[in-house]
């Protein structure tokens, strides 16, 4: 190791106040996506920061194993650090202007398999930096950081965990995203299975910046019957209700709050069925559409496991809390029968604009399968570049 590298790895280690903390290992894979419509080899991988500092990338390697495992393809290995001290996400992709953001990193290669495989980022522990040169066996999933392995893969996984680092458990049975939605984070229960589900695909930059790839899809639930032997698709169901409040600023930080008091709320199929945000794989999402001025249209996680049941017998609703912005920019949710529908929200990742007068505003809660939605048009108040704010909104014909 070079003095400058050496260097550097003291600083880092010492900025943290553990000399032997690694500063790269605190992080995971966030979010896979094999193929963008149009483009099947625009693939990209998100690595999510879990702590402050975990800037020391440089040598890491991206790696894409095949089905059964026996070939590992190198698809980057990282040239450089990143900078500053800041906890957050940053986006290796194969194409430098994907999702319309600065991608921080640009694959050298592509080979993410669609249908099946394994992902694996990292190096191995206790290094408090990544070795230099990276000598380590490239094909050994326990030498790396995080593993994902998805589709039928039936290769070796990550079994070894320590230093901050993850195992993988059972491969998730979805593909690496399936052209519109991606394979993203859900929880982190060291279990590919059960910690990742398809949803719409929100890459992020470390500058904080979330990739745009259009108009996502409903996550679209799949029912086959025996007698016909065919397979249907079909939308999430929906509820109109009023809308009570709607705030959007950009101020110092963006903010988002939306409200709504509607008697007719209900939980649809409440515990245990495909409704339940605590059970469904899908959690819910919050999506916040401009018909005019700027356009914007945004889609935020709310994923599984920031969800809990209010109560126990009746069901008094569901709670979503995600204070230190671990799956995104909403911070808290909550639907109570008959009484109540609430999503707020803070930070960057935010994505609404208000340089123009945005026109009706159309917001979406989605627990599960169930959709609530609530169109904020008439009675608006407005400031350029500073803040909306909309109340006492009928509820809509349908829901979009």
């Amino acid at each position: 190791m070079s003095r400058l590298a050496a260097a550097l790895a003291v600083a880092l280690a010492l900025s943290l106040g553990a000399p032997a903390q690694a500063v790269f290992h605190s992080a995971v894979i966030d979010e896979i996506m094999s193929g963008v419509p149009g483009d099947p080899n625009a693939q990209y991988v998100v690595i999510r920061m879990l702590a402050s500092g975990q800037i020391a990338v440089q040598y890491t390697r991206l790696t894409a194993f095949n089905c059964d495992g026996s070939q590992a393809t190198e698809l980057l290995l990282l040239p450089n650090n990143l900078t500053g001290f800041t906890q957050g996400r940053y986006i290796i992709s194969s194409d430098l202007g994907l999702a319309n953001i600065l991608n921080d990193f640009v694959m050298t290669t592509t080979g993410i398999a669609p249908d099946c495989g394994m992902v694996c980022w990292g190096a191995p522990p206790p290094n408090v930096v990544p070795p230099n040169p990276p000598t380590w066996a490239i094909d050994n999933p326990n030498n790396y950081t995080d593993c994902v392995a998805y589709g039928g893969y039936t290769g070796t996984v990550k079994t070894v965990s320590g230093g901050n680092t993850h195992v993988s458990g059972t491969p998730s049975s979805l593909t690496a995203g399936d052209g519109t939605l991606a394979l993203k984070r859900l929880v982190f229960d060291d279990d590919n299975a059960t910690d990742f589900a398809f949803a719409c695909p929100s890459p992020a930059n470390y500058a904080g910046d979330v990739g745009d790839f259009g108009q996502c899809p409903p996550v679209s639930t799949t029912t086959t019957t025996t007698v016909s032997t065919t397979t249907t698709t079909t939308a999430p169901p929906g509820q109109p209700v009023t809308g009570k409040n709607l705030s959007l600023g950009l101020g110092k930080k963006k903010s988002l709050s939306v409200t709504s008091g509607d008697a007719a709320i209900t939980l649809g199929g409440g515990n245990g069925s495909a409704d339940d945000p605590t059970s469904n794989p899908s959690g819910g999402s919050l999506r916040v559409k401009a018909t005019g001025g700027d356009g914007f249209d945004a889609t935020y996680p709310l994923p599984l496991g920031g969800w809990v049941k209010l109560g126990k017998t009746p069901n008094k609703g569901y709670k979503y809390t995600d204070k230190v912005g671990a799956y995104g920019p909403l911070n808290a949710a909550m639907v109570k029968p008959g009484k109540l529908v609430k999503a707020t929200g803070k930070g960057d990742a935010l994505t609404h604009t208000l340089a123009t007068q945005p026109g009706s505003v159309s917001v979406t809660l989605r627990i599960g399968d169930l959709d609530y939605c609530m169109v904020f048009g008439g009675t608006q108040k407005f400031i350029a570049n500073k803040k909306l704010t909309a109340k006492d909104a009928t509820a809509p014909g349908a829901c979009p």
